[in-house]
């Protein structure tokens, strides 16, 4: 949820800056804007909505209130996957937004200039973001129309005021966006007169927005970010300084520290992935008022790391403290912990022990029909306990045991490439690189098509780094680049990361 949330929420933030002009008819007061982002950028969902509605009812000619009742109803579309879950909060979100564009629009017949720049780039703002949520919902005529006007009005703020923070960022997110379209809809700009974009533009627009913008400069970072750890720019380690610029601007915040641990957790960095996310549980416990996926979330990422650090029985420990200790949140957690319940159980070798805990989470008839099925038709593996149980102990720090424990298994199971990957990972840990390599070569090779590709993608990562350290970063290049290539690999973007920048510490995974 996380990155994308911020993300699809940021075009919202972008828009607003501190008006020295103090109230004003049809500017609502910056102090209590100001509290309402405050508390959205805390994950305060509630509190931030309160502080919007009353703006609307207080300042009746003002923008503001109507437009983050707005970003509210983003974050509840966020768990919403098809379109018929999502259609009638879309069409509650466009009211609000045809609420802002009204009021914009009245404010913008001001003779005063601030108060007609300001009312653009709201007026800018919300078209822009009510014509992607038209897109979404296939009214594009309705789109484009949208998309026109409200590039049409921040292009005159920015004739009027090259500079403005507000209008640049929210432009910067057009530019970029728009020069990304699909082939397809870019065939259809002709007929549509949709503006073109220019996505170098658009990145040096958000990025001076990042630097200069007190008010939404976080935002930016978030963004900047999210598209550099994306579809269209791959520099996972500038993403990550992105992301960790806005977590210094706000080290009190849960939500967007859980945006960083999910970042790390892509890019391999399970340990302080994890440390973040229990840090995240730490904020979010001790005091009330935050949205409730956060707590779950965060207690999924933390089991994640676990799993993928290879300690399944400890992994299924996690989740079943989480589930009676607390709610699980939304139904977008819901569904990752039950899944995230069932691989590892299957991993533990015991799959039957997460029958009972399944029961605890409310989900629909149809996902826990096919969860069960999933429990009832895992074959079973006579390997998986045992191993289960040594790597549980080699995560625990009793590294002698667990090694001779795996060799005894690999002893009997000589094939077995992921024996032979928790071998060779074992004895790469403790620094006897040169007996690893052999099993992380039979590891790395065979089928990589599902469960895996794990297996494939890390020990070429692995065997990249081995390549590395010892000077060879031409060779290790080749194993990094196989590892980016593997299509169900979950840590892609670990191995693309590598590619760019040389590693700095052992692989974890």
């Amino acid at each position: 949820m996380a990155i994308r949330a911020l993300i699809l929420g940021t075009l919202c933030l972008s828009v607003i800056s501190v008006s020295p002009i103090g109230a004003v008819e049809g500017i609502a007061s910056p102090g209590g804007v100001d509290v309402g982002i405050d508390a959205l950028r805390q994950g305060r969902f509630a509190q931030a909505g309160d502080r919007f509605a009353l703006i609307s009812r207080e300042s009746p000619l003002a923008a503001e209130g109507p437009f983050f009742e707005a970003f509210l109803i983003w974050w509840r579309l966020l768990d919403r996957t098809s379109l018929e879950e999502s259609r009638p909060l879309r069409l509650a979100m466009e009211e609000r937004l045809a609420e802002t564009v009204l009021r914009a629009r009245a404010m913008a017949d001001s003779p005063d200039p601030l108060i007609r720049q300001r009312a653009l780039t709201f007026l800018g703002t919300a078209l822009l973001l009510d014509a992607q949520s038209k897109v979404a919902r296939g009214a594009h005529f309705g789109a484009a129309s949208a998309a026109r006007q409200g590039h049409q009005a921040l292009s005159e703020v920015l004739a009027a005021q090259p500079e403005s923070a507000d209008a640049m960022f929210a432009m910067g997110v057009y530019n970029y966006f728009a020069d990304n379209m699909p082939v397809f809809v870019k065939g259809l700009r002709f007929f549509l007169l949709i503006p073109g974009g220019d996505a170098r533009l658009g990145l040096s627009q958000l990025e001076s927005s990042a630097q200069r913008s007190r008010i939404f400069g976080t935002e930016s970072l978030l963004l900047l970010g999210h598209i550099h750890s994306g579809n269209y720019e791959h520099d996972f380690t500038r993403a990550l300084g992105f992301v960790d610029r806005a977590t210094a601007r706000h080290p009190d915040s849960p939500l967007i520290a859980l945006v960083r641990a999910d970042l790390l957790f892509r890019l391999g960095k399970l340990k302080e992935a994890s440390a973040t996310a229990a840090e995240v549980l730490r904020m979010v416990r001790s005091a009330s008022g935050y949205a409730e996926d956060l707590e779950g979330l965060a207690a999924y990422r933390i089991s994640a790391c676990t799993l993928e650090l290879h300690d399944p029985l400890t992994a299924v420990a996690q989740i079943e403290d989480v589930l009676k200790a607390s709610p699980v949140g939304t139904a977008l957690t819901r569904r990752r912990l039950a899944s995230l319940l069932v691989a590892a159980a299957r991993e533990s070798g015991a799959p039957e022990r997460a029958v009972s805990p399944l029961e605890q989470i409310a989900l629909p008839t149809d996902e826990m029909e096919s969860l069960r099925r999933r429990l009832r038709s895992s074959r079973p593996d006579p390997l998986a306990g045992p191993r289960a149980s040594a790597l549980q102990s080699f995560s625990q720090g009793r590294a002698a045991l667990a090694t001779r424990e795996i060799e005894v298994l690999l002893t009997a199971n000589p094939s077995d490439r992921r024996l032979h990957y928790d071998y060779g990972r074992m004895l790469q840990l403790q620094g006897r690189h040169d007996e690893a390599q052999s099993h992380l070569e039979q590891a790395a090779e065979g089928d990589t098509q599902s469960r895996h590709a794990d297996i494939a993608g890390w020990a070429l990562v692995r065997l990249g780094w081995a390549r590395e350290v010892a000077g060879q970063r031409a060779l290790a290049l080749s194993f990094y680049r196989r590892a980016s290539q593997l299509k169900h690999f979950t840590f892609q973007a670990a191995a693309l990361d590598l590619l760019d920048h040389p590693a700095l510490s052992q692989p974890e995974g």
